[in-house]
């Protein structure tokens, strides 16, 4: 039989791990694909923004969109995606409705592109995930280097 100290123990291993996993649970690699590598213009998304790289040193980078408010008299500016800080060579999407998450959240999916991706884009150098409006995910290569500019899609 278990003594009460050995009960204890087990107990709090037994806590550390489910709170282990659950911590793991909340990050998710992107590897949606909708219905295919075309543009997620070909699958009903809209361009929601394109964000061009903005290099912090050799190994970390932040994709930041800028959108116009209140009729041209200011802007915003959120982060969108970074490259380095959750792992080496680790591209990470933020959440878009989450708790600080960047957008209005009409939208139920989201499209990912480490690039240029619009109709005419050629995709053979592009690839684009997808996502829930409630996660977040980092890309499933880790590239050497960071892309060039990341475009998020949304959809209804």
């Amino acid at each position: 039989m278990l003594g009460v100290t050995s009960l204890n123990l087990l107990l709090g291993l037994l806590l550390i791990t489910l709170g282990l996993v659950l911590t793991a649970a909340d990050h998710f690699t992107c590897t949606w694909q909708d219905q295919g590598t075309l543009s997620p213009s070909k699958y009903g998304y809209t361009l929601y923004c394109d964000a061009p790289v903005t290099r912090i040193n050799d190994t970390h980078a932040k994709y930041i969109c800028t959108s116009s408010i209140f009729f041209g008299l200011g802007h915003t500016s959120i982060r969108v995606a970074d490259w380095g800080f959750l792992g080496p060579n680790v591209l990470e999407f933020a959440n878009p409705c989450g708790r600080k998450g960047y957008a209005d959240c009409e939208w139920r999916y989201w499209g990912l592109c480490n690039g240029t991706a619009d109709a005419k884009a050629d995709m053979s150098n592009v690839l684009c995930r997808y996502m829930g409006h409630h996660d977040d995910c980092s890309w499933p290569v880790n590239p050497a280097h960071a892309p060039d500019r990341v475009q998020i899609w949304n959809q209804v």
